[in-house]
């Protein structure tokens, strides 16, 4: 399984990376040198090869190779991953595994917990979705829309959403293939992502804020900004205002609102969800 790296901005530092490399980082681990081998190279080596082998595999083979683990937990600290000593993610984005997992998840949610669901949780998106794919209005609305919208919740740890937060609608022509919570990597990937604090989507929920001045005012931003897709954007406020009251009418109910027992399952769940599909 691919571990995925959140420091990527980090590892792709060209003058992090120029101070030995992973040839050197190999050669020295290879004689067990480690504590000649530039950190920098140190850093693209374990990125390389806990890309090939899970953690537990690594940690036996570093004393096979003759070097300390704890340099492991240094290389923790510095890539600020709180997963990288044991906890790889269970499913990769993107595989038949990961989707046949998080059905199973929504499915098991579902059963388990009680309408109206909570905003942002697997359930409450696949709730979303059928009220979508079933509404008329929308569909009129939306007959010549294309391409996949993501709603990014910028994190906000007290609500329970200690990393940016990713709503991908795939959405074509006033159908509604699907609704899902994804990875921040599929996120990014949507054809219209747009991103604002967890408050500022909250609000417009509520129909306290137009979606359309948010939008319009770039309170909601278009990540990246392009002129073209902000065009084909405000051109389709009818299809996002309907979007906004379909939300709406699925639950009101906020993470950030819960009782104290409500919101630590729900934390609990945002932590599973991490550590299992990479949420």
């Amino acid at each position: 399984m691919t571990r995925p790296y959140p420091m990527q901005t980090l590892l792709n530092d060209s003058n992090l990376l120029g101070f030995g490399g992973v040839r050197q980082a190999r050669k020295n681990l290879c004689c067990g040198s480690l504590k000649e081998t530039p950190l920098s190279g140190c850093i693209e080596f374990y990125r390389e090869l806990c890309n090939l082998v899970l953690f537990k595999f690594l940690k036996k083979e570093c004393f096979r190779l003759g070097f300390h683990v704890k340099r492991l937990y240094h290389m923790q600290a510095l890539l600020n991953d709180t997963d990288f000593l044991g906890d790889t993610i269970m499913y990769k984005a993107g595989t038949q595994e990961w989707d046949e997992n998080y059905a199973k998840l929504v499915e098991e949610r579902r059963n388990s917990e009680f309408a109206p669901y909570i905003v942002g949780t697997p359930e409450w998106a696949c709730e979303f979705e059928k009220k979508i794919q079933g509404d008329q209005k929308y569909k009129k609305a939306a007959k010549i829309w294309e391409g996949s919208v993501v709603l990014v919740f910028k994190a906000e740890p007290e609500a329970g959403f200690d990393n940016d937060f990713f709503i991908f609608m795939d959405l074509w022509h006033g159908e509604c293939d699907s609704v899902r919570i994804v990875p921040s990597e599929i996120g990014r990937s949507g054809d219209y992502v747009l991103e604002a604090e967890y408050d500022r989507w909250k609000r417009v929920m509520r129909k306290e804020l137009n979606v359309v001045k948010e939008i319009a005012t770039m309170k909601l931003k278009l990540v990246p900004f392009n002129f073209k897709k902000a065009a084909k954007l405000a051109a389709a406020t009818q299809a996002a205002i309907r979007l906004v009251d379909l939300a709406g009418e699925v639950s009101d109910r906020f993470p950030d609102e819960l009782e104290a027992e409500e919101h630590r399952s729900f934390k609990a769940l945002m932590e599973k969800m991490k550590a299992e599909f990479g949420i």
